[in-house]
């Protein structure tokens, strides 16, 4: 199951990555850096943007004073840890730069996900919740992520009514990964109607794209 979760965080946090762009973290006007700070903060950026994982973690890592001061350092420094599967070490370092606002979304999404794979179910709530907020790290997943992952804490929990209830809040953008979750839920609870929605999502093209 904590191989499951690393992996579900991994696709979206790469995905989030990938699509928002860094431009929203840059105003720091304000702030000054050294030589130094610099050259390793970029040597890290474009070597992980070249797929030298390792070597840009390494830069990185030398200048984790950046942490309290520049918001693309956390989630620059974050995207590497992931790359490199250093999980706990992710989610000790979003424990450590967290803070109520602004809104993080990569950080509440690990910090989250950590709780849920200890079952500590309500803490992981805490943080899922404010994934289905906008902020400058969320572009994309409004009312998506969040309400998946409350679904999977409270099927947890055999809180079958409310499980649903998060699925349902998915937008109907997501209408494919909406109904496999839906499907998926029948099954975890065991409900008769789980053969015939299966058979429904291979009947369906629409959905090949999200299985």
């Amino acid at each position: 199951m904590k191989y499951f979760v690393k992996k579900i965080y991994f696709i979206f946090f790469i995905a989030n990555l990938l699509l928002v762009n860094n431009s929203a973290y840059s105003k720091n006007a304000d702030i000054s850096y050294n030589k130094n700070d610099v050259s390793n903060y970029f040597s890290g950026i474009i070597s992980i943007n070249q797929n030298n994982t390792t070597t840009g973690f390494k830069y990185l890592n030398k200048v984790k004073s950046l942490k309290n001061r520049h918001q693309n350092y956390n989630a620059q420094f974050l995207r590497s840890l992931v790359l490199l599967n250093k999980f706990d070490e992710a989610f000790s370092f979003s424990k450590d730069i967290w803070v109520k606002e602004p809104l993080f979304f990569d950080a509440d999404l690990l910090i989250g996900l950590d709780h849920f794979i200890n079952k500590d179910y309500l803490k992981s709530e805490k943080y899922f919740l404010r994934l289905n907020k906008l902020s400058r790290s969320n572009l994309l997943f409004d009312d998506f992520l969040g309400n998946i992952l409350l679904s999977w804490s409270q099927a947890a929990q055999n809180n079958k009514e409310e499980a649903f209830k998060y699925n349902n809040k998915i937008p109907n953008q997501y209408r494919g990964i909406k109904k496999i979750q839906n499907t998926l839920l029948h099954c975890y609870f065991n409900s008769s109607e789980s053969e015939n929605l299966f058979n429904q999502l291979n009947n369906f093209e629409e959905y090949s794209s999200s299985r």
